[in-house]
């Protein structure tokens, strides 16, 4: 998932000094320092963080994130507060946080896409914006418990950090999810049985977490489970009105074959055989 070229600049160094802002801390500059430390452990990495917006101690660092109002690969800053910065613009309209800096610089292209699609986005709009995002979730708004609580005294350095300790908990999973995809486009093909209607149904051996984004000409999937097939709906494609919501004998008078259930929202559901989940699937495009 790392750049070989980053991974080698992290491996000659025995310690990394990583400034981000005081005060308080929002998910962007949390989940920055939960990518450092996943990078400084892979590569043995001693890190050292500072949260601080003096000048002397931000030049003194190795790096700045989020803070320092500039943004330079070269030089290890990754802030994104500056205005009129081209660098921070995306095709899809959402500028970069420093989240987003971060791991264009470090991350492997293909995982970076995925990732971005998938947790990038989000993240970065909830961060310039403070809401959230219509098309792409954020994995940070777990953070705002973290904030202290009014009419208490709270540490925001010991707060700080146990979101940083979440957050770790969140990008392993993140990551890891993020490999599965890269895994299913790999093993997509050779697990991919049938092919229906130009390839908006696809019969598969296995349930697999195809993207949407990835595959907008499927409608439905269909895949071998425990006991007979599922499928499931893709890109706004849903089962016909008249079939949602049925159950057992209800499914088998509708259309002439075994079903378990079909979800009330069409969505998806279970079939007994192969034949019937394509004649619900077919009928429904």
């Amino acid at each position: 998932m790392f750049k070989e070229s980053i991974l080698e600049e992290f491996q000659i160094r025995e310690s990394l000094t990583v400034a981000v802002h005081a005060g308080n801390f929002h998910a962007d500059d949390v989940f920055s320092v939960a990518l450092l430390k996943w990078l400084c452990t892979a590569t043995d990495t001693e890190l050292s963080v500072i949260r601080t917006r003096d000048y002397k101690e931000l030049q003194s660092a190795d790096m700045r994130v989020d803070v320092g109002g500039k943004h330079n690969p070269a030089t290890w800053d990754f802030d994104h507060h500056q205005n009129n910065d081209a660098s921070l613009d995306q095709p899809n309209g959402i500028k970069h946080a420093a989240i987003g800096l971060l791991c264009q610089w470090c991350m492997e292209e293909d995982f970076l896409q995925i990732f971005r699609e998938k947790y990038l986005y989000g993240l970065e709009y909830q961060d310039n914006t403070g809401k959230s995002h219509e098309k792409y979730n954020s994995i940070g708004f777990f953070i705002q418990p973290f904030l202290p609580v009014y009419g208490q005294k709270e540490n925001l350095n010991e707060l700080f950090w146990q979101a940083v300790a979440v957050a770790e908990i969140v990008l392993a999973r993140a990551i890891n999810t993020t490999e599965g995809i890269l895994k299913c486009e790999k093993d997509l093909p050779s697990a991919t049985e049938e092919v229906l209607v130009d390839g908006k149904i696809l019969v598969l051996t296995e349930a697999m977490p195809i993207q949407n984004w990835l595959h907008p000409e499927i409608a439905f999937v269909i895949a071998k489970a425990k006991e007979g097939y599922s499928f499931l709906s893709f890109n706004g494609a849903l089962v016909k009105e008249n079939l949602r919501g049925l159950r057992g004998k209800a499914i088998l008078n509708a259309c002439g074959y075994a079903g378990t259930f079909i979800h009330k929202d069409g969505f998806t559901g279970a079939m007994a055989t192969l034949e019937g989940a394509k004649a619900i699937c077919l009928a429904s495009l």
